[in-house]
């Protein structure tokens, strides 16, 4: 059985003797005097609540007390209802009065515990008071008058709170906002805007109140409060992209907001996505692990035995004077943040601990590399044993075909060339390497260590996806290496295939993008409306991949330019960037082998020589122009040889794989477009051009054109200003109810398909748009 079952079960048995406890003490109540009162505030912590009082009963009843023991519950559950609860503490206490008056109270929890500072009652002053689940700071409850959204309370600690004579104790922690503000100026020296994290909470109130306090003491930082009381989670997000620069963020707490919306964890994971520039800091711990840097934050414990302790100890020295005890700080650091900002070890206070530290290799794969071992330890004992029974074999062939040796001679000079062209082809393969490997060798590598941090399934598609192109790419690239011999030779085959250029560029452009440094635009800029042209479809793409990786190399900022124009009865290509530029004296060097004008730079030298053979071989030429500290355009033509008529599948092949279209019509038919989103629009216009299109932006100018044109058929959205698309087509049938109405539609749900084919509606096609269906759809009604 593993640790988490253990503790599980363990967990079940303290709930079980809890509940046990429960029903044994209400029925002592009612024989015995004078109980131990534990008052449970009921926050959003039940959990940690359940634990500290299940062991501080199993504690106390190990350490011989004999008191009875009764919970209360102040079922506390929201900000806005904090009014109540000081009333509610009072109608508590009055159920424990006079021989019934408890020998000690035990108050768990923020809500509790401010209840209790709040009220006015002298008389239970004498009673001795643990407190656990609580900070040194509170603030007192406010009367039900009190709008709480603009309650602006002031921070008192516990010290101030309590009489002389009074003794209370137990654990308070000691959110310690000058060390925290410290840390974060020692970290960024530049800091001058502190803003806060809290929710719609007492503990948030009470903790933005403190820091308040705290940071009014400490110039040259001004506070900014990102408040739960005011703004939902979606507010937050925008205060938070809206923090001026030199801010850093200090987390309080997050749990609920204006609405009364509870929260889990992945809330601050969507706050901290809105300015990930900005660093975080944690006051509670809330946010380490994904978000915070780090923080000074209470080590956080189960404090149910220790209270069963001081709780022996008080009634056993009623006379003597005790105060509360602060749990400890410690410094707290998320080691991965730590490396993605940059921020060296040495640099934080001592006896600082770290989270989120890098295992070792071994302990991370210790199953997987125990399983390769054995596999090899097993391979290698399987061809252990092969070449002992193959030699046995061979030994015995020796002794009795003597005759043939000198066929196993001939065998092993075949074995001996073979060995010598495999050298001479490894050889050259090494000479010729060059950073066209490196390329997507280092996109493979990299986005596979991405791929074990990834944070959702998304960004692990994406990342798988640009794996498995980069090793396509990455096989094509070797092979290209091994070729370069043969480009001079004129033997390495060139494969010409139709090419679409625009949806190459365009894949190329989504894979650069990703490649580039944060600061650079990778766009493609230029381009003719439809452009398919008969070439070798690899080698074009390693052409203008290779230009677009040597601009993203040497550009640290700005932009990289791409596209392509017909000129002078060619197609020329370029790829312009903003990097550093090549001196004028360096330039006719560009294209020679083994050539690197800055030796830091990653490549051998040779992609751009390669670029020149295959650009040659293609028919076309190669150049670079360029402005030393402003940047480069490099470029290269092909013949113009686009086809105007690109070939179809055979009717037969298209009939095999899809459903047969309806016939076209046989004149040009009248289409209402009513869609309000400009670009959908101009979308249907470009897969309907064959059509006359009329265009309504809203449902009455829908109606209108239809009394005025009569269309053949209507393409409708559903969802459009002044009138949507249902009350249009229910104008439209009042008058005719023939004419093809078909929604089109982003509303995409089966009740939504119901629900239209029930509202006059011919046809239903949701967004987004699939033209062949769309013509099939329009052809079939228009038939």
């Amino acid at each position: 059985m593993n640790k988490s079952s253990d503790y599980y079960i363990k967990q079940t048995w303290r709930f079980f003797f809890m509940v046990i406890s429960l029903l044994f003490t209400c029925q002592v109540h009612a024989d015995d005097s004078n109980p131990i009162l534990i008052i449970s505030s009921y926050n959003p912590d039940t959990r940690n609540t359940t634990q500290n009082i299940s062991e501080f009963m199993e504690e106390y009843k190990q350490l011989g007390g004999t008191s009875p023991v009764v919970i209360e519950n102040m079922n506390c559950k929201s900000l806005p209802e904090a009014p109540l609860w000081k009333a509610r503490m009072e109608n508590l206490l009055k159920k424990y009065q006079g021989e019934n008056k408890p020998k000690l109270i035990v108050i768990l929890g923020q809500e509790g515990w401010a209840s209790y500072l709040s009220l006015d009652d002298s008389s239970i002053r004498n009673i001795p008071i643990l407190c656990g689940m609580v900070s040194r700071n509170a603030v007192l409850l406010p009367d039900s008058s009190i709008n709480l959204s603009e309650w602006d309370p002031e921070s008192v600690d516990i010290d101030e709170l309590k009489s002389k004579e009074q003794n209370l104790g137990g654990f308070v922690y000691n959110y310690d906002i000058k060390a925290n503000v410290e840390l974060v100026r020692k970290l960024y020296p530049s800091t001058k805007h502190i803003a806060l994290v809290t929710d719609n909470s007492y503990g948030g109130i009470s903790l933005q109140a403190l820091v308040k306090k705290e940071i009014s003491r400490i110039d040259g930082i001004d506070f900014i409060p990102l408040d739960g009381r005011k703004n939902d989670i979606y507010n937050i997000i925008e205060e938070i992209k809206r923090l001026p620069s030199e801010s850093a963020i200090l987390l309080g707490t997050w749990r609920v907001d204006v609405n009364d919306g509870y929260y889990v964890g992945n809330a601050t994971y969507t706050m901290m996505l809105a300015n990930p520039k900005v660093p975080a800091f944690s006051l509670t711990s809330i946010g380490l692990s994904h978000w915070a840097i780090g923080g000074y934050i209470p080590k956080y414990r189960s404090i149910g035995k220790d209270l069963a302790h001081q709780a022996v100890h008080v009634l056993a020295n009623r006379s003597a004077k005790f105060n509360p005890e602060t749990i400890p700080n410690v410094y707290t650091f998320d080691a991965k943040k730590l490396k993605e900002r940059g921020i060296a070890t040495k640099s934080l206070p001592p006896h600082s601990v770290l989270i989120n530290t890098e295992v070792g290799l071994f302990v991370q794969y210790k199953f997987e590399i125990l399983l390769i071992i054995s596999v090899v330890l097993l391979l290698f004992l399987i061809m252990v044993l092969y070449y002992y029974l193959r030699t046995s074999k061979l030994k015995n062939r020796l002794l009795i075909l003597i005759e043939k040796q000198k066929e196993d001679e001939i065998e092993l000079r075949k074995a001996k060339d073979k060995a010598e062209e495999s050298d001479r082809l490894k050889s050259a393969f090494l000479a010729n390497m060059s950073h066209e490997i490196r390329t997507p060798l280092n996109a493979i590598v990299g986005f596979s260590n991405l791929l074990t941090i990834a944070e959702n399934e998304e960004e692990r598609d994406e990342y798988i996806n640009i794996i498995s192109s980069n090793n396509e790419l990455l096989l094509q690239l070797i092979n290209d290496i091994l070729d370069v011999a043969k480009i001079e030779a004129g033997t390495l085959e060139f494969i010409d295939s139709e090419v679409d250029i625009n949806a190459l560029l365009s894949d190329i452009e989504q894979s650069s993008r990703l490649k580039a440094s944060e600061g650079v635009q990778v766009s493609f800029v230029e381009k003719m409306p439809h452009c398919v042209i008969m070439t070798d479809k690899n080698r074009l793409a390693q052409v203008v991949t290779n230009f677009i990786n040597n601009a993203i190399k040497f550009t640290e900022e700005g932009s990289i330019r791409f596209g392509y124009r017909r000129q002078d009865n060619k197609l020329r290509f370029y790829v312009t960037d903003t990097g550093c530029g090549i001196e004028s004296e360096k330039i006719d060097m560009v294209f020679n082998r083994f050539v690197k004008l800055n030796s830091f730079a990653q490549g051998t030298g040779l992609g751009l020589a390669i670029c020149q053979m295959i650009i040659k071989k293609l028919g076309g030429e190669i150049g670079v122009e360029s402005e030393f500290g402003k940047g480069s355009t490099f470029w290269f033509t092909l013949p113009d040889s686009i086809i105007l008529n690109v070939k179809k599948q055979p009717k037969k092949e298209v009939e095999e794989k899809t459903e047969e279209p309806a016939s076209e019509t046989p004149t040009k038919a009248t289409l209402l477009i009513a869609e309000d989103n400009e670009s959908n629009y101009i979308l249907i216009q470009a897969v309907l051009k064959d059509y006359n299109l009329l265009h309504a932006h809203d449902g009455c100018e829908a109606v209108r054109l239809y009394r005025e044109h009569q269309p053949d058929m209507i393409l409708m959205d559903l969802k459009m200003p002044n009138m949507d698309g249902y009350e249009a087509t229910a104008e439209i049938r009042k008058e005719d109810p023939h004419v093809p109405i078909i929604a089109v539609t982003a509303f995409a749900f089966a009740e939504d398909e119901q629900r239209v084919k029930q509202s006059g509606f011919n046809g239903y096609a949701a967004k987004p748009i699939k033209p062949a269906e769309l013509k099939n759809l329009i052809n079939q009604y228009l038939s």
